[in-house]
């Protein structure tokens, strides 16, 4: 985060702070001098016009402090959030996958919209008005001083003050763990609903509407049970404050009053003093929900903080080519207990043509993901070779690799912007040479707007044949030396198939892919994965 921002919204505060204060000490000499008028018209209006020229020079002095203050934090508010977005989302793309999946996407979501909001409120709005609140209320204890009547109010705002702010303090370490608790518990809800929105043709095919109502208003009832309670702690102090500050508000106007039924002060320095004791005791009220939104603030930054400390890729530094894959007596289980490979042994040489085979369950995705690095094994080491030199399997080798997931993915945004994002080919001629080596140019130029054509989440829009090869196209434009497939053509007719298979069998590439069906390719190895 940028302290600047806090730094300089926090001076501006300041002189503001200055600006205000001022006013009731010259709105003293304004009502004596129109008090002596009163008294004596033959006294001249000369310092009766003097006073009330500053008071309006002042007074437009703070309205502009302010404008100024408003803009600067729009300004800022707008660039925070829209660079502490940006960091974390460059610390979130290089975690590891494993430790990232314990976050639902409505978690991730929340971390980005509310959390973000959370923190630039507390940086850029609570901590500039604590200072001004500080400021206020030291500048207006040296101007009780200077006007006279401090030995009668000061000690009792004081007192008052002190108690408030310990009270505040108190209560913002209080309210912590219950923003904490909150934000968890909305988090889940807006998972919850996510799922559905993903999932429900699942849910309709189900007839699971009510099932889903109930679960999501409990989950939501959880939520506001938390909130509530929240609350009303939240307005349990600010009553208090609000109580305490009436009763001095009382006692300063009745005690004012009555020294002026004495003589001790004129009608001048009552106004002041009521003014500027007012700038005492109010930012001790102020203070609770300041202090408030500030620990939601720091609550908020705590969960971002989670994935900023997160395993993050052991090793970034990439290597560009290989000469052979060498899984080495490879073992991997989930549970730690029953092994989903064991003892898996082979070599892929550059240049080779790999089908991975088996019946469902027994490995055959975990073993993909095992090569890309994503997950290591319990014994055993798969390493790439190159040069001599051995490289275990890594974020340091997974640049070498074209990967096509089982799932059928494509990031919302045009088909063109696909390509730019997973490729980086941004070369018409190059995106279109690969479509056509996926068999599917020809369907996408009859798409209304063809390469440009907009898709919605995961690629709605599209078939799931149509997606698939798209997403082989993407591996192939991308021009790594491997091409790692996971079921590619698990929806696509024979012949698309074959087109397919041959045209990434022609590019003299090492292609590793899954299926379940028969062989369509000469000369490949078959690695058939089977239950001991």
């Amino acid at each position: 985060m940028n302290k600047k921002y806090t730094i300089i919204l926090s001076f501006i505060a300041c002189l503001n702070a200055i600006s205000l204060l001022i006013l009731p000490y010259l709105a003293k000499y304004l009502v004596d001098c129109a008090e002596k008028i009163i008294k004596d018209s033959s006294v001249g209006y000369n310092d009766f016009n003097k006073y009330l020229i500053l008071m309006i020079i002042f007074g437009a002095i703070t309205i502009v402090l302010r404008f100024i203050y408003n803009f600067t934090y729009s300004h800022f508010d707008l660039k925070m959030q829209k660079d502490l977005r940006e960091e974390l989302y460059n610390s979130l793309i290089y975690k590891d996958v494993n430790a990232l999946n314990k976050y639902h996407r409505g978690e991730i979501e929340a971390l980005f919209v509310g959390d973000v909001d959370n923190v630039c409120e507390a940086y850029l709005d609570s901590i500039p008005s604590i200072v001004r609140s500080i400021s206020r209320a030291f500048l207006a204890i040296v101007l009780l001083v200077i006007i006279g009547g401090a030995i009668f109010f000061l000690p009792v705002v004081l007192v008052a003050g002190i108690l408030m702010t310990i009270l505040a303090k108190v209560y913002s370490n209080f309210m912590k763990p219950k923003h904490k608790e909150v934000l968890a518990l909305d988090s889940k809800a807006s998972s919850f609903v996510i799922e559905t929105i993903d999932e429900a043709k699942l849910i309709q095919s189900y007839n699971a509407y009510d099932n889903a109502i109930v679960y999501y208003k409990n989950l939501n009832y959880e939520a506001y049970k938390k909130r509530s309670n929240r609350n009303k702690w939240s307005y349990t102090s600010s009553s208090i404050m609000g109580a305490m500050s009436q009763v001095i508000y009382v006692f300063m106007i009745s005690f004012g009053a009555y020294l002026i039924s004495k003589d001790k002060i004129t009608y001048g320095a009552l106004v002041a003093l009521l003014t500027i004791l007012n700038n005492i005791y109010n930012p001790f009220v102020m203070i609770s929900p300041l202090l408030n939104r500030y620990q939601r603030g720091k609550a908020s930054y705590d969960r971002i903080t989670e994935i900023y400390n997160m395993n993050e890729e052991e090793d970034k530094t990439l290597i560009d080519d290989f000469d052979s894959i060498i899984i080495d007596n490879v073992s991997y289980s989930y549970d730690g207990v029953v092994n989903v490979i064991n003892n898996l042994s082979f070599i892929i040489k550059k240049g080779d043509i790999v089908r991975i085979s088996g019946p469902s369950g027994i490995g055959k995705t975990t073993l993909i993901s095992l090569i890309l690095g994503f997950n290591r094994p319990q014994s055993g080491n798969i390493s790439f070779k190159y040069l001599n030199n051995l490289y275990e399997a890594s974020f340091k080798t997974r640049g070498l690799i074209a990967y096509v997931p089982q799932e059928n993915i494509l990031f919302s945004g045009s088909i063109y912007d696909n390509f730019k994002l997973f490729s980086n080919v941004s070369d018409i001629n190059l995106i279109n040479d690969a479509l056509a080596k996926a068999s599917i140019l020809d369907e996408i130029n009859e798409l209304p707007n063809g390469i440009n054509t907009i898709l919605k989440d995961k690629g709605a829009g599209l078939s799931i044949g149509q997606i698939q090869r798209i997403m082989v196209a993407i591996a192939i434009a991308s021009n790594k030396p491997i091409i790692i497939l996971d079921e590619p053509a698990s929806a696509l007719d024979k012949d698309n198939e074959v087109a397919m298979m041959n045209n990434l069998v022609s590019l003299g590439k090492t292609i590793i892919y899954i299926s379940h069906k028969d062989s369509l390719i000469k000369d490949e190895k078959n690695i058939c994965l089977v239950e001991e």
